[in-house]
């Protein structure tokens, strides 16, 4: 077994000027390498593109997952002729993947527009999803001949459990089923397709662990990532704080806490294959009073026609920021160098899903072909790469945040 931690691409040792001969020849590579020479040396306007998009695929979910509250009550879905607006972007990506916010093998037109997205981008590019894993069956083609990376929350060992934590009845063994015959048939994909789990450790499933490593050992997985709770602030994307027992699911909160993580810890390291797990994490509170002060349970907006454009960050609206030591500096987040998740078709805000928090965000519409300018370089971006590269403070969400914090795998 191997215990991962989730770790950025290796530093690159290439001069920028060693990087720009191949502008011309290799447009893909030099984004990349571009890319990551920018945030190692934590360039504050950037001339790359992001390296990672994450596409606003689906609102839909046909699962009611007691750690999400993101469901929308009108299914809205990208089109394909959508697409062209991303043209530009698509063709520089290293990673590509379908908006979390949602399954989207719901989406009326999965297989063709799944088969453009894979005909825009550079053979070299990583296409990933992420589903629950109960249409499986019928989407099996498609995605071996265009995916490289499923994901699938299975969250569960058992029926009851699944039925607890997902909120579906009698799924189980048809999702079990799914992972086992997609792994079985991927030698007649066109790629080498990995075989992800994920499993967001909770009070109601923590005693699953143990079984839930030995079933993805049997049915083929390549690797089992165990999330931890998202922090319980409002602007959280999946908007736990719209669940009013939300706190209760912590992990710690099991009568038989300290015995049952260690039989899931001994399995994790008994494991055949990858895991990714923070057990240390798993007793920690995420109920403090700053956050629960600001939970707010209104509906969370169901769908944005907009992107996000910074236009400044005024002295007088820095009370949500704090003061970091001197020594602490430079913090960086890869989320303001290699990712994008576009926003609109969920309440995911692009770059850094804390874009709403900066004082000076305004919308403007939804246009990738000024993306660099308007998006990446927005003034407010690039005032948040001088705060984390420099301080003397900084947006006091970035401490909070549980997606890619400055604090960690950076």
């Amino acid at each position: 077994m191997t215990l991962m931690t989730e770790n950025t691409d290796q530093n690159q040792n290439l001069s920028l000027d060693d990087i720009k001969q191949f502008k011309d020849k290799d447009p893909w590579l030099y984004n990349k390498l571009l890319n990551i020479w920018e945030q190692k040396n934590l360039a504050t306007r950037l001339e790359s593109y992001p390296r990672d998009l994450s596409l606003p695929f689906s609102d839909s979910c046909n699962a009611r997952c007691i750690f999400c509250s993101y469901w929308g009550s009108k299914p809205r879905f990208m089109s394909e002729e959508e697409l062209v607006y991303y043209r530009e972007i698509l063709k520089h990506l290293e990673f590509v993947g379908i908006n979390p916010a949602g399954e989207p093998l719901l989406h009326p037109g999965f297989d063709a527009i799944i088969t453009k997205i894979r005909e825009m981008i550079d053979p070299r590019c990583s296409f990933y999803l992420v589903t629950n894993g109960i249409m499986l069956h019928l989407k099996e083609r498609v995605i071996l001949d265009n995916i490289d990376s499923l994901t699938i929350s299975l969250n569960a060992s058992s029926q009851n459990t699944h039925e607890v934590v997902m909120g579906v009845r009698n799924q189980f063994k048809q999702v079990v089923r799914n992972i086992e015959n997609i792994s079985n048939n991927r030698e007649r994909s066109r790629r080498k397709l990995d075989i992800y789990v994920t499993y967001v450790v909770l009070r109601q499933n923590l005693h699953e662990i143990p079984n839930v490593i030995r079933l993805c050992e049997e049915i083929g997985v390549d690797r089992i990532y165990f999330r931890n709770l998202a922090t319980a602030n409002s602007n959280n994307p999946i908007k736990p704080t719209y669940n009013p027992h939300y706190l209760e699911l912590q992990p710690h909160l099991h009568e038989n806490f300290r015995s049952l993580a260690q039989r899931a810890i001994y399995a994790i390291d008994s494991s055949k294959i990858e895991i990714v797990a923070e057990p240390n994490k798993w007793e920690e509170d995420i109920s403090d009073d700053f956050w629960l002060s600001r939970i707010d349970h209104r509906a969370s907006p169901p769908f944005r026609v907009t992107m996000q454009k910074g236009n400044s960050i005024p002295g007088d609206q820095l009370e949500e920021w704090i003061t970091i030591s001197e020594e602490e500096f430079p913090l960086t987040c890869q989320y303001l160098y290699k990712y994008m998740i576009d926003p609109r078709l969920s309440n995911i805000q692009p770059v850094c899903v804390y874009m709403e928090t900066l004082p000076g965000y305004e919308p403007i519409a939804f246009n990738c072909h000024n993306f660099l300018e308007e998006v990446r370089n927005a003034p407010a971006m690039i005032a948040l790469r001088k705060a984390l590269k420099s301080g003397p403070r900084i947006p006091t969400v970035c401490t909070k945040c549980n997606i890619l914090s400055a604090f960690k795998y950076s």
